[in-house]
This record gives C-alpha cells, sequence and structure tokens, in this order.
C-alpha cells in the first residue's frame, strides 16, 4: 500500500496483535475499520466513544489524498483534529501527531494510559493537547 499523504510504501506495524500501516516518512498511520477502536481499548479509552466519533463526524468535501485500500477520493471529516476518512468504510489516515491528539480528545481516563500505549508503537511520548484525568 502507499502513503495518502506523499506516497511513499507503507509499512504493516504489529503489536499485541494490534496492525497498522506506518509510512517511515512522513510519520502518517492507515488504521483499517476496528483498528482505531482495539487500539483505543488497549489505551483504556472507551472504544465506543472513538467509534462513534469517527462514524458520527461529519464528511466534508472530498481531498486530494486516496485511499490505500480503494483508490477512492477520502473525505475530509469535521473531527477534532480533522481527519481522512475513507468513503467506502476502509479506515482512517491520520497525519504524524493526529492519532495521539484524537486518541487524547476522546480519553475518560487518565492521559498517561494513552501516552504509555502510543509510547509503545511510536517509540516517543504522546505530543497532544492537555486531557482532564478522572
Amino acid at each position: 500500500m502507499r502513503c495518502p499523504a506523499c506516497a511513499e510504501a507503507l509499512i504493516v506495524l504489529e503489536l499485541e496483535g494490534l496492525e497498522f500501516d506506518h509510512c517511515p516518512d512522513c510519520g502518517g498511520v492507515w488504521l483499517d475499520q476496528g483498528e482505531a477502536e482495539r487500539m483505543a481499548q488497549r489505551a483504556s479509552v472507551d472504544p465506543v466513544r472513538v467509534s462513534e466519533a469517527l462514524g458520527g463526524v461529519t464528511q466534508l468535501t472530498a481531498g486530494k489524498r486516496r485511499c490505500p485500500r480503494c483508490a477512492r477520493r477520502l473525505r475530509l471529516l469535521n473531527a477534532t483534529p480533522e481527519l481522512d476518512g475513507c468513503p467506502s468504510g476502509h479506515g482512517w489516515w491520520f497525519d504524524r501527531g493526529e492519532l495521539e491528539a484524537f486518541l487524547a480528545s476522546r480519553s475518560e481516563g487518565p492521559r498517561a494510559a494513552i501516552e504509555r500505549t502510543l509510547e509503545r508503537f511510536f517509540g516517543t511520548k504522546a505530543e497532544a493537547a492537555p486531557v482532564e484525568s478522572i
């Protein structure tokens, strides 16, 4: 598969049964349908809230980027941060830092849980906006 942002080859990364496609050039992440919810679950974020957030966002215009699965133009989704989603439901594209910001903005638990999970995936701490902790 090719990166929707820079057209470089995506590499498949797997950690504890969770797979995602990562662009080593631009740092973006492609999550197939269901992977965002699984990642959120591992970070102790309510996966129902993540699923609702991804499924319930308003689709804006078609963007320039294309789905790495079906090559349809990704739709810009009105979310925080603004995301690119496949209109066929194949998945979502997160530019560098957007996945961390997305998960952190939907967290109901301590931010530290998300940071630990992302640090295991990417080897760095999350750089997301502060989140209220319980």
